[in-house]
This record gives structure tokens, sequence and C-alpha cells, in this order.
């Protein structure tokens, strides 16, 4: 986070700060408020657009917050029809990690 910080990553700090948040979680430890991950996932859109649906599924999954799982959703079918010949594959992709 902080590297990323120091040279301007706006991407990288986003992922970084998520990547954080979760391994807290997992690791049984304090998280930040979920209004702080709301916030570090509206930007992940801005920043992060192609794999921004996966991420905020795992975050979603991570902290158990159903409207996150929706926004992955919303995320996945906002590139759907820009996919070409990946569709099929991002379709799939999306239906293991969103069910």
């Amino acid at each position: 986070v902080d590297d990323a910080v120091v040279i301007g990553a706006a991407r990288s700090e986003v992922q970084a700060r998520l990547v954080t948040a979760s391994a807290a979680v997992a690791a049984g430890r304090p998280a930040p408020p979920l209004a702080e991950i709301q916030g570090l996932l509206d930007r992940l859109g801005d920043v992060a657009g192609v794999e921004s649906w996966w991420i905020t599924a795992e975050v979603a999954n991570t902290f158990g917050v159903a409207a996150w799982r929706d926004l992955a959703r919303r995320r996945v079918a906002a590139l759907l029809p820009r996919s070409g010949r990946y569709r099929d594959a991002l379709a799939r992709a999306a239906e293991r990690r969103l069910g």
C-alpha cells in the first residue's frame, strides 16, 4: 500500500488495501469499517475496470455482503457485451465466482 501511494498508483493502492482488509478478516483480525471497504470498491470500478468484477466478488464473499455480490454481478454484466470472443469464458468465470 505504501509503495503504491508513494508512486501515485491508484489502481495498485486500492487493490492492495482490499487485499489487506480481506487478509485481516481471514486471519480473524479487525477489518476496516464496511463503509471504508465500500469506498474502496467504488474507487476500484474507476481504476481497475476489467478485474473489478472478480475482486468485488472476492471481497463480497470474504465480508459476506450481498450488496457487494450484486455490484460484482453488475460489473461483469457491463463487461459481457464488450468481451467479444471471450464472452463465454467470462460468463463461465462469473458463474463460478458468483453462482
